[in-house]
């Protein structure tokens, strides 16, 4: 599915839930939920994020959801400078988790920018 960022932003729901603090690693790190007293480990990684899917000839900002321990790709962002997709997924030092690659601050400032953000 396509999405835009104009829609996004008008989009209570995902703008209330909208996570720039989980990274990938955090994300994907294993939580065992045995009982009540873990239900905190449900809800740190629930919400929306961005990241990066990117191989050689395709790179794509797309849109994670995350509910109860369950993650799945709603869209790909339309209207985004491959330049910033590029330069983020390629930069020194930034490793894949899952095939998948983080945003990084210029793609986060330019994102926020957009989504009527303030830092």
């Amino acid at each position: 599915m396509m999405l835009k960022l104009s829609r996004l932003r008008k989009n209570r729901v995902f703008m209330d839930n909208l996570r720039w603090d989980v990274t990938l690693e955090f994300l994907f790190k294993p939580r065992f939920v045995h009982s009540e007293k873990d239900s905190a480990l449900v809800k740190e990684t629930q919400g929306f994020m961005f990241y990066i899917d990117y191989m050689e000839d395709i790179s794509n900002l797309m849109v994670l959801k995350t509910y109860h321990l369950r993650s799945k790709t709603i869209g790909q962002v339309e209207e985004v400078p491959n330049d910033l997709i590029l330069n983020a997924a390629k930069k020194q030092g930034v490793k894949s988790v899952g095939g998948m690659y983080p945003i990084d601050a210029a793609l986060e400032k330019w994102l926020k920018g957009h989504l009527g953000i303030s830092d």
